[in-house]
């Protein structure tokens, strides 16, 4: 295949002929374009000496820069799905009218490598009938595994894998989903994001249009983020799917994320202390087991507190735990954003046996291998996820995954002119004007009204045991900042030098600084939303340093402890108070109530 990728466009154009023949002279970067319910009529009319009035010949719209696609059909036929593919690509479109699945509303085509198949586009328009569904022909048939397979169109089927809250679902809904989940199929549609609107008062938007992708093609990573776009449906009530397939030749063409983390591994923990100790050793007169300074007093060790600035503290204990890191620990492996998280070495070596394995039996055999590769990472992966499982919060996530829904497609977003964008650069545009305004309002630090100030309490200073006892109540899943140092780095940084930690929070409290100002900011959906292309959809949650939220936890501890020890707060307080709950405040409230 000459072409590094291809682009895919799938609308249901609602009988219209002009949108069609708009469709086709509109856009020249699309590859391949994939129609459902289409204008099928009257395109030439046949006459002979024995029938002078001729009979009307039924096609759809044609056009020279394109190569029509069509089902097999009869004279009386109306085809409702047709493809059309650019002529530069002509020896690698391929229409494959004899397979199980192809019908008038069934279009199979084989997008070909030479004579490899790098992709099978089932092209698919759900008829409805009066009663129950007209989906047999796909439910009856099992694809086959090896062939990466997407079948895309207008499904006009309801269910809570991918529609929209408070929609009726679909009696056939959990039969096609069933179907799905024993052929490897998912939806790869962006999550909550409408593909149909309607024309009649109303209408509710709905997901009727997906994009469902088998394990080897999501594996292989050959299907793109999806688009929706209501704007390149030039008018119809159903958005256009808008995807790219990838050869497998050139997926190196989307270059791997340098990794930026390390995957904390608790057999290594003994070497990790080591480096680190020899990083950043402790001052004297300690010495752990693990520190190799000479227990001589003579000797001076120098710690975080020797330098002038907490800024060029702070980066020395930080270099010592990256260091540590990069010498001990193994890099996380980033994976390609179409990947999945259970995906391991040993998957990828079966995945491309499979590719690769001739057809008979060696191919019977390899797909087998793949099957049992793929089952075993999945198992492998829930086990260790359960493992690591600190509270019910984690369990209904693992319950979430295991359903399949895909949560990592970021839908596109409305900007000012309320047109949709799907680049990333925008959409943070977008994110930024709405979270993070240009001027910021102006509020005075001191007021006519305040009480005059208090003399103040001296601080007490932070010890070993206060971070201890602050480490011990977090969780090593909880999400890092900037510098993706989680709280097990930590945890075994204070084991290894118990003075560091600290000695760097104590010099924050004493000059009176935070030094951790960055954080990363993540925009996650709000639950129930109609609509996730605006951005008042979304919340920005920050992520900030874990050893910024220790300083942060030992100072809510002794505020909480002077507030209980002077009585600061009075009885009717009920929030952020230990021992109190929702349940108290109404049981006073009760009491009141009947005293009174």
């Amino acid at each position: 295949m000459s072409l590094p990728s291809l682009k895919v466009m799938s609308v249901n154009v609602h009988r219209n002929n002009n949108r069609i023949h708009a469709l086709l002279q509109k856009n020249d970067d699309i590859h391949i374009l994939l129609i459902q319910e289409l204008w099928f009529g009257t395109i030439a009319t046949l006459r002979s000496d024995s029938d002078p009035t001729g009979e009307a010949q039924l096609g759809a719209p044609f056009n020279s820069m394109w190569d029509l696609h069509t089902p097999q059909y009869a004279p009386t036929d109306t085809c409702k799905v047709v493809a059309y593919s650019q002529k530069s690509i002509a020896s690698a479109i391929r229409n494959v009218t004899s397979h199980p699945m192809a019908s008038l509303n069934t279009l199979i085509l084989d997008v070909l490598d030479n004579t490899l198949i790098t992709l099978r586009i089932v092209n698919v328009y759900h008829a409805r009938p009066v009663t129950g569904h007209d989906l047999h022909h796909i439910l009856r048939h099992e694809p086959d595994d090896i062939i990466p397979t997407a079948l895309v169109g207008n499904f006009n089927t309801h269910s809570p894998a991918w529609s929209l809250p408070d929609r009726m679902l679909s009696s056939w809904g959990t039969a096609l989903t069933d179907w799905m989940g024993a052929q490897g199929f998912q939806c790869q549609n962006p999550m909550g994001v409408p593909t149909w609107f309607g024309s009649r008062e109303g209408d509710q938007p709905s997901i009727l249009d997906l994009i469902l992708a088998n394990n080897i093609a999501r594996y292989s990573a050959q299907i793109g983020d999806v688009t929706v776009s209501l704007s390149d449906s030039l008018g119809s009530d159903h958005a256009a799917l808008i995807f790219e397939i990838y050869p497998l030749d050139s997926i190196a063409i989307i270059p791997p994320l340098a990794p930026s983390s390390f995957k904390v591994d608790d057999e290594l923990k003994d070497l990790w202390v080591k480096e680190f100790v020899m990083l950043l050793p402790p001052c004297l007169p300690y010495a752990p087991e693990y520190s190799t300074a000479p227990n001589d007093p003579s000797v001076i060790r120098h710690g975080v507190t020797a330098h002038e600035s907490i800024d060029e503290s702070l980066n020395l204990f930080n270099r010592a735990i990256d260091e540590a890191s990069r010498h001990t620990l193994k890099p996380n492996r980033v994976p390609d954003p179409r990947g999945v998280r259970w995906w391991n070495d040993a998957c990828s070596v079966a995945h491309t046996l499979a590719r690769t394995a001739p057809a008979g039996r060696q191919r019977h055999l390899a797909a087998c291998n793949l099957r049992n590769t793929v089952a075993e990472a999945k198992q492998a992966w829930a086990h260790e996820q359960l493992n690591e499982a600190v509270d019910t919060q984690d369990i209904w996530c693992l319950a979430k995954a295991r359903k399949g829904y895909r949560t990592n497609l970021f839908p596109p977003l409305r900007n000012a002119d309320n047109v949709l964008v799907d680049n990333l650069e925008q959409k943070a545009d977008i994110f930024r004007s709405k979270f993070f305004p240009g001027e910021l309002r102006q509020v005075p630090t001191h007021h006519s009204t305040d009480h005059a100030p208090i003399q103040p309490r001296e601080w007490a200073p932070i010890t070993t045991e206060d971070v201890s006892a602050a480490l011990r109540t977090t969780t090593n899943r909880s999400a890092p900042g900037p510098s993706r140092v989680r709280y097990k780095l930590l945890k075994w940084a204070h084991m290894a030098n118990p003075t560091a930690i600290p000695d760097l929070l104590d010099r924050c409290l004493q000059e009176g600084v935070h030094p951790w100002k960055k954080a990363t900011v993540v925009v996650i959906n709000k639950p129930q939303k109609p609509d996730y292309s605006v951005s008042k959809a979304y919340r920005p949650i920050a992520l900030i340093e874990c050893v910024g939220k220790l300083l942060e936890k030992i100072v809510a501890k002794h505020i909480n402890a002077d507030i209980k020890c002077f009585n600061l707060l009075p009885m009717t307080q009920f929030g952020s108070q230990p021992h109190h709950s929702t349940i108290d405040a109404v049981a006073t409230l009760v009491h009141k109530i009947q005293g009174t």
